[in-house]
């Protein structure tokens, strides 16, 4: 495996929020180095076995030391008169504060950065209907139990880490940064409503969903409910999730994950999880316990499990006989 691009990155995560435990986790699985404090008895749902791989748990107290750190997430604005813990942040280090709001907002500064998840989807709108997910699920959207403000924060938060982390190579300086989750929520919105028409195809937003050009959500949906009316393949609806085994999921995959899992939950149908280990100089088992990890997290079970190299026998000799027919 090539060198992880944060290697040797010391990151301190203060924040007990899911947005700030998030950039941790992309941090951490980029290679860098991320400490957490956690008591040696935790309290139930403290520790995440998600959440926290790949991190370096140390005593209460542990991280009070922060001098040597490149990265510091931490939990509120820190404005004068809050009960925000003060951070000392030297020049060259990168500071993330997670929020519910923007500093200064006068509507919903007032809101603790930890404040309920359920509030801040009503605040921005995700209790009505999302185009995207309804696309996606095959049905409206009125409500989300996804945390979704706090999911699209940690991405907003943690690109801006690694572009400040990019300007100090150039001039030596660090910079504060506001992570909201309130912010994050209003992104997704526009993310996952989003729909275009009349621009070039290069310039074209991801499709949602995992199907082929050409081929909607809605479409695929139809086509399997035909294919059950008519008992084509015996009314059988059987999926699968193919990843492979040389890397972390992202956003692309759980589109998939959630087009086959759901259209086989949808028509009582079945979904294997396959992974298509071809290429063992790449491939991990830390990888396949991450995939497994990320299926379940996303609400999925698969009904089989399987590894393309349990195969490569019959596959080889399914292709000797092709080559002798001449195909």
């Amino acid at each position: 495996m090539g060198q992880l691009p944060y290697r040797d990155i010391r990151v301190l995560e203060k924040s007990r929020t899911l947005t700030g435990r998030l950039v941790g986790l992309l941090f951490a699985d980029q290679g860098a180095d991320v400490f957490i404090e956690r008591a040696l008895s935790t309290t139930p749902g403290e520790h995440d076995a998600y959440l926290d791989r790949n991190k370096t748990a140390v005593p209460p107290g542990g991280l009070d030391d922060s001098t040597s750190a490149d990265v510091i997430i931490v939990d509120g604005a820190g404005s004068p008169g809050s009960a925000d813990a003060p951070v000392a942040r030297t020049s060259s280090q990168v500071l993330l504060r997670v929020t519910a709001a923007l500093p200064g907002d006068t509507a919903y500064g007032h809101l603790a950065a930890d404040c309920s998840e359920d509030l801040l989807n009503a605040l921005v709108g995700i209790f009505t209907d999302m185009a995207g997910l309804g696309r996606l699920l095959g049905r409206p959207v009125i409500y989300t139990p996804l945390p979704i403000c706090s999911v699209y924060a940690a991405v907003h938060g943690a690109i801006a880490v690694a572009a400040a982390l990019v300007a100090r190579e150039r001039s030596g300086h660090g910079r504060e940064i506001i992570a909201s989750r309130l912010a994050g929520g209003l992104s997704a919105i526009g993310a996952l409503t989003l729909t275009s028409q009349g621009i070039p195809e290069h310039l074209a937003p991801t499709r949602l969903g995992g199907v082929p050009k050409g081929l909607t959500v809605e479409a695929f949906r139809d086509i399997v409910a035909e294919d059950g009316r008519t008992g084509r393949h015996g009314g059988r609806v059987h999926t699968r999730f193919p990843p492979e085994p040389n890397g972390y999921l992202h956003i692309g995959h759980a589109k998939s994950i959630c087009l086959n899992f759901g259209v086989a939950n949808d028509f009582g149908g079945r979904c294997n999880l396959r992974f298509d280990d071809t290429n063992p100089t790449k491939e991990d088992v830390e990888y396949v316990e991450s995939i497994e990890e990320d299926v379940r997290w996303l609400g999925f079970t698969w009904s089989e499990l399987h590894y393309a190299s349990n195969y490569f026998e019959l596959l080889y000799r399914y292709a000797q006989d092709l080559i002798r027919a001449g195909k």
